[in-house]
């Protein structure tokens, strides 16, 4: 993927803006503007045009397969039919064709017949007073600027509609971080809790596709331990009582499919901005799911219970060890018995700079993790167990233009599109004004 900083957001000569939806509206919610206007209690509906709000919310789109690896694809319709006409013409070039950002397949080959049409996601708008906007954005939770409870809100900026998400308001002040990522009064704009953007998916890693997991044992002994099945599960085969100290690792190793499969940083990529050339950033967190089951058999010591009977506590049977921009993160869990186990991305505003953790009773020695292999998955080696469904994903992340700020006024709002590199808002616009606001959306469906 091609690096490009320019706010023009241009994907192949197509530009992207947000194309005008529909209203219903009767007579009495025509007057909805709420700067100093009557308010209105009716509300109206509108449908979502454009990439702007995805994944959050979608335009018209067009949904297949990978042939490869099968991961779904989800692109905006009228990026997807510029890309197949581009690529249908004889002068295209190789580093130019749509890959799939899972396996780094050519999807200049889907079948038609496996494309299907997707409707957009309709909104029921209200009006709203400004206080009571105002009043929105106080709601905060783990101390972040803007949360999941931020609204997003229907404007009308230059003549045409947007769905934006508001993450600031009057009095207010905006800025970017060392790593480009935006501040409301010095504290992070945290993402929807609800979305989320794949990194991998192991379980669709088979056949020719290879996993980016590899496994490393620590301890006495040696010799494999986790053996991947052709299903893409790891079978833990536990060790023997003369070597039943220490830890096998399964370590992921990123890699980036748009440059020939190279080690990578994770990156702020977002798959549905299919064939979009930009410059991407490294990813503050990722999050970690997968299923953890024992097997028939015995397992030896106290660790079968995950209980240290001299120390009185429970004692870990997994380890999780993540890269995070500010440094090393490790989870325990000692219960063996949950199942599905999930650790989202770390809150944004969590993780102090250099912080540390207690290593004691974690064994002589701990994997590495660095942006390239972000997440290190521990278990003790004298289980009997196994591990699938490996799934690694991340929240969005709002960036801007690094050495940016706005202070805003006593009528003045900052909204940005949760697709951040592709949305056009205040980063661009600078803040609008209340006058602007229709109202505020409630995702009704697609």
């Amino acid at each position: 993927m091609v690096s490009s900083s320019s706010r023009a957001n241009r994907f192949r000569g197509l530009r992207f803006g947000s194309r005008r939806g529909w209203l219903t509206l009767n007579a009495a919610s025509a007057a909805i503007l709420i700067g100093g206007c009557r308010r209105s209690e009716e509300a109206f509906l509108f449908q979502v045009a454009g990439p702007s709000m995805a994944p959050t919310l979608w335009g018209p789109t067009v949904r297949f397969l990978c042939p490869q690896c099968s991961i779904e694809h989800r692109v905006d319709r009228g990026v997807w039919q510029s890309l197949i006409s581009q690529q249908s013409g004889a002068s295209s070039r190789a580093q130019s064709r749509p890959l799939c950002w899972h396996c780094g397949h050519d999807l200049s080959d889907v079948d038609d017949q496996l494309v299907s049409q997707c409707s957009s996601t309709v909104l029921q708008v209200r009006s709203i007073q400004r206080d009571e906007l105002k009043g929105m954005l106080q709601k905060t939770k783990e101390g972040a600027a803007a949360t999941e409870d931020s609204p997003m809100v229907l404007l009308r900026h230059q003549g045409r509609l947007h769905v934006k998400r508001l993450i600031a308001g009057p009095g207010q002040h905006v800025s970017a971080d060392l790593h480009s990522r935006l501040c409301v009064d010095g504290r992070l704009v945290a993402s929807p809790r609800e979305v989320r953007i794949p990194i991998d998916q192991d379980v669709l890693r088979v056949g020719a596709i290879r996993s980016r997991w590899s496994e490393t044992v620590v301890g006495p002994g040696g010799g494999a331990q986790l053996e991947r099945q052709d299903d893409a599960r790891w079978v833990l085969k536990p060790a023997s009582q003369e070597e039943c100290s220490g830890w096998v690792w399964l370590i992921y190793h990123h890699r980036n499919v748009y440059r020939g499969n190279r080690s990578s940083q994770v990156l702020d990529d977002c798959p549905t901005n299919l064939g979009l050339s930009r410059r991407m950033m490294p990813v503050s967190s990722v999050g970690l799911r997968f299923r953890f089951q024992r097997r028939e058999g015995s397992d030896s010591g106290l660790i079968a219970s995950g209980h240290d009977a001299a120390a009185g506590r429970l004692q870990p049977v997994v380890q999780v060890m993540r890269w995070t921009l500010s440094g090393p993160r490790m989870d325990l869990v000692s219960d063996l018995d949950r199942g599905v186990l999930e650790l989202p991305p770390l809150p944004l505003n969590s993780v102090p700079e250099n912080s540390q953790w207690d290593e004691s009773g974690l064994g002589d020695w701990l994997p590495e993790v660095t942006p390239e292999s972000p997440v290190a998955l521990g278990v003790d080696r004298r289980l009997f167990a196994e591990i699938s469904e490996l799934q690694l994903w991340r929240r969005i992340e709002y960036r801007t233009a690094p050495e940016t700020s706005w202070d805003l006024g006593s009528d003045h709002w900052f909204v940005v599109g949760d697709n951040v590199p592709v949305s056009i808002d205040s980063r661009t616009w600078g803040p609008i004004k209340t006058s602007q606001i229709l109202g505020v959306c409630t995702v009704l469906g697609e």
